[in-house]
């Protein structure tokens, strides 16, 4: 049994009378300035990246197969036509891998009981889909428009 002398004591060993209320008498840390980056112009990025990713999850495997499929079909020259045909294999296996990774996690996450660290974990995947098919299109563009091989038509 303890004397109420002594649980005061303890008391006031860990709790000041004028500390507010601190535990240990500590005080807060002064306050982190906010940051320059805007919220949600940050968000409204990350939602949108996650629409193009949800959209190619459908589309990548399409449009890769459109664009061997002119690859094959080219008039170019037999050696251009070889170079050209294995960089694009290359960057279609690339871009397909990377779509049936972010895929998978997307579905574990959505079937899971655990989907990531916060809780716009399934979004933040579908950005990064959507980083993959807007890299794909943009070296399908340079491609086209770089004139090495005129066979590769936009998507319709």
């Amino acid at each position: 049994m303890c004397s109420d002398g002594f649980v005061s004591a303890k008391r006031a060993a860990f709790i000041p009378e004028s500390g507010g209320g601190y535990i240990l008498a500590w005080k807060p840390a002064a306050s982190i300035p906010a940051r320059s980056v805007n919220t949600p112009l940050l968000s409204g990025l990350i939602y949108l990246l996650g629409f193009i990713g949800l959209v190619s999850i459908g589309v990548l495997p399409l449009r890769s197969w459109q664009v061997l499929r002119n690859v094959f079909r080219s008039q170019a020259s037999h050696t251009s036509r070889k170079v050209l045909t294995a960089f694009v294999v290359l960057v279609s296996a690339a871009a397909l891998w990377g779509d049936v990774q972010i895929t998978m996690r997307i579905f574990k996450c959505l079937t899971g009981t655990y989907c990531g660290p916060g809780i716009a974990s399934g979004w933040t995947y579908l950005a990064m889909l959507g980083v993959v098919y807007l890299a794909f299109e943009t070296i399908m563009f340079v491609l086209r428009r770089a004139g090495q091989f005129k066979a590769i038509k936009p998507a319709m």
